[in-house]
């Protein structure tokens, strides 16, 4: 059989595996022989490369970016010309998604390759008329490159793009993140690596808005933080630290307008009474009955907001069958009014999602809980101290694998400011547990 019938078949063999992912989950093997065909594909010249970045971006990334990392040092100046030239032709949203995973993997390899890849997607991303990412786009830069909890892009050195990158750049993070996408403590790793440079001063007035509707809702120590971390902050974002609490532009719910007290107003975990391991008392089973009370009134909450939601739409048309009553000029003609609803029913929108992700979070605290009982489990229950010891292990696992991750870097600032992120973290864990460190 000639080399070129092998390629072909080679090449079939990946096509065919393709097809497979289309329909169902390649099983581990199948991943295994997917990488081991995009690598030959890859050291195979230029038209196999081609079809090769067809196939690894209708696969699962890890498969595309495993055989890329690993033939990078193998690959001719050439070949690497055409494999990134074939991948800067794939402007789709999963081409884009492929490319900033290959970014996230070639950093520690190729870090001016990694650079340029994460740039070009973000200018790509903003080339809108509004210069803006589309709810898509924006969805998939998340999940990429800023993560839940420790922000992956506090790797990247924002001082050493061009500025037109860096413009880009930080329009896709703060569309990502803000208003209401990422945790606080997120958002607040995320204006300290934007702040150095005076970047904050030059941004668009409407994304300085966006950052301002998100630091009202934090909470107080949270926005001491980021006066103390960045004392010269724009006028949009300090007058909205500097706005009294009743001004915030969060939605009234309709228990609130009844006098009932008002939800929690971010998605900061509190610690619940009985979370207190280390004094006396300490009932997981308690525990467990007052966070399922805590996750139904949530759950009541998000009902009753996406029922006034539901509603706004008849309640705009009513008001329009009303108004028209009154005077002769239609509903159409009060932009006001208009504007006013539009952006009461946006706030009623973020309000959902923000329970929605609090209920999330209370339902994976439940499971932890359950999970250090040995709730799923037939074993015979054990004694407090070692359900405590399992639940601290449990919370503590992704800081410990992150941990273990950094600590194979080399230890410049970037994994400096990284380490006192995750060391934030493991004492807040550690805080909501009922530990305590202050006499």
């Amino acid at each position: 059989m000639t080399t070129k019938n092998t390629e072909l078949d080679k090449n079939q063999a990946l096509a065919d595996l393709v097809e497979t992912a289309k329909s169902t989950r390649l099983s581990p093997a199948q991943e295994s022989e997917a990488v081991g065909l995009a690598k030959a594909s890859l050291l195979a010249g230029k038209a196999a490369i081609a079809k090769a970045v067809q196939s690894m971006t209708s696969l699962p990334w890890i498969i595309g970016v495993t055989a890329i990392v690993e033939s990078w040092p193998e690959l001719k100046a050439a070949s690497r010309r055409n494999l990134l030239s074939d991948l800067s032709a794939t402007q789709t949203e999963q081409g884009r998604r492929f490319r900033l995973s290959l970014a996230r993997g070639m950093l520690s390899h190729d870090a001016p390759l990694a650079l340029k890849l994460i740039a070009a997607v973000c200018v790509e991303m903003t080339s809108s008329e509004n210069g803006l990412p589309s709810q898509k786009d924006s969805q998939i830069f998340s999940n990429v490159v800023i993560g839940k909890g420790k922000p992956w892009l506090l790797r990247l050195p924002i001082a050493e793009f061009k500025n037109t990158d860096a413009e880009a750049i930080i329009r896709c993070v703060i569309i990502s993140c803000f208003p209401g996408q990422c945790p606080p403590l997120t958002q607040l790793s995320v204006i300290r690596w934007i702040a150095p440079g005076g970047r904050l001063a030059t941004l668009p007035e409407a994304l300085l808005e966006s950052i301002g509707k998100a630091v009202m809702r934090w909470h107080p120590k949270m926005q001491s933080q980021l006066k103390a971390d960045v004392p010269e902050l724009p006028p949009a974002i300090d007058q909205a630290l500097k706005a009294p609490a009743e001004t915030h532009p969060r939605p009234r719910l309709p228990q609130e307008r009844a006098g009932s007290p008002p939800p929690v107003k971010t998605r900061q975990p509190s610690p619940t009474p009985a979370a207190k391991p280390a004094q006396p008392g300490f009932d997981l089973a308690t525990t467990l009955r007052q966070i399922e009370a805590h996750v139904h009134s949530l759950r009541s909450e998000l009902n009753r907001a996406k029922a006034e939601l539901a509603q706004k739409p008849e309640s705009l048309r009513r008001h329009g069958r009303d108004q028209g009553k009154r005077r002769p000029e239609p509903l159409e003609s009060d932009p006001v009014e208009i504007e006013s609803l539009q952006r009461h029913n946006l706030q009623l929108e973020e309000t959902v999602d923000e329970l929605r992700r609090q209920l999330e979070d209370l339902a994976a605290d439940h499971e932890d809980i359950a999970t250090s009982m040995g709730a799923h489990t037939e074993a015979p229950p054990v004694g407090e101290k070692e359900q405590f010891k399992v639940l601290l292990g449990i919370k503590l696992r992704a800081d410990h694998v992150e941990f273990e991750k950094l600590a194979k870097e080399p230890p410049d600032e970037v994994f400096r400011e990284h380490y006192r992120l995750l060391l934030e973290n493991v004492f807040k864990v550690l805080e909501n547990l009922g530990v305590m460190f202050k006499d």
